[in-house]
């Protein structure tokens, strides 16, 4: 559990990083390093040091998404880079809310259909949104599922199918878990009490989700 709590830590200053060093108006990594300003045609059009045009991508973006481990999510996204993406969102599993964050590396970025490798991290604490337990009738089990910790870290594989401005995201991978189900004590039914210790869960498992991608 500190695993991925220390993680999700990194990936924050990872992201608070990147996005204090890079600008969403440079246009390539070369000008960048140069600090040269992009040139433009008669016509207006970016062209790079190299006298190429300079495509434009959206440099922030809303996802929404739905998977296994993680949930549903909701976050933002902002790209430094054509082929970079980099989202901080809010999840729940329907018995916790939490964080996650992470990065994706986009191959083919102009095109309609983008293969991509992503890295998440994220933690669901136990006791706050809480919403899947007031469908659960046993109120030993709902108190149980209320304690329940978790964290999580992926490794996905995907595509994104759409224009730069609006797609559909679909990966998956592996994701390794780790979940803290907490100590409770059970009634037994006789006027007397059964106390549980804590126990964690550790392990690989498939993962995966499916989300859109709005981008400006």
């Amino acid at each position: 559990m500190v695993l991925s709590l220390q993680f999700v830590v990194v990936m924050l200053a990872l992201l608070v990083t990147l996005l204090s060093t890079v600008s969403p108006m440079e246009t390539s990594p070369v000008e960048a390093l140069i600090g040269a300003p992009p040139l433009l045609t008669a016509e207006g059009q970016s062209i790079g040091i190299d006298g190429k045009p300079v495509e434009d991508h959206p440099f922030l973006g809303i996802i929404v998404e739905g998977g296994i481990p993680d949930g549903l999510s909701a976050g933002v996204e902002v790209s430094p880079l054509s082929f970079l993406r980099l989202h901080l969102a809010a999840v729940s599993n329907g018995v916790g809310l939490g964080v996650r964050v992470g990065l994706a590396l986009v191959a083919l970025p102009c095109f309609p259909i983008r293969p991509l490798i992503a890295f998440d991290a994220g933690y669901v604490f136990s006791g706050t949104g809480a919403w899947a337990l007031q469908f659960i009738s046993d109120p030993t089990l709902r108190s149980a599922l209320s304690a329940v910790n978790a964290g999580f870290l992926d490794a996905h594989v995907g595509l994104e199918f759409g224009s730069k401005h609006f797609a559909v995201v679909l990966r998956g991978g592996l994701s390794y878990v780790d979940v803290d189900l907490g100590g409770h004590t059970f009634t037994t039914g006789t006027n007397s009490t059964l106390t549980a210790g804590g126990t964690s869960l550790r392990g690989f498992i498939p993962s995966a989700r499916l989300g859109l991608q709005v981008c400006f």
